[in-house]
């Protein structure tokens, strides 16, 4: 038997993936900026703030989709116990 939803969980996980990926490459790059080892790679203290507020709108945004993403599996009683 075809699960009626499976489409809609792929558009859902691949939308997940990708705020995935471009969290972990934001990180990256503020990693790098920030990074004490290489001054060298730090960025000027204006770029580093403007940076900062695009995290913090990064964050919103992942904490957004993770409330959506709860109250959609627990409205269509997708919701499981983690492993």
């Amino acid at each position: 038997m075809e699960n009626p939803y499976e489409e809609q969980q792929q558009a859902t996980i691949a939308r997940i993936l990708s705020t995935v990926a471009k969290l972990n490459e934001s990180m990256l790059h503020l990693n790098r900026s920030i990074s004490a080892n290489n001054p060298d790679l730090a960025l000027p203290k204006q770029e580093t703030n403007t940076y900062n507020v695009k995290v913090s709108e990064t964050v919103e945004l992942w904490t957004s989709l993770q409330r959506g993403t709860r109250h959609n599996l627990e409205s269509t009683g997708g919701m499981h116990e983690a492993v």
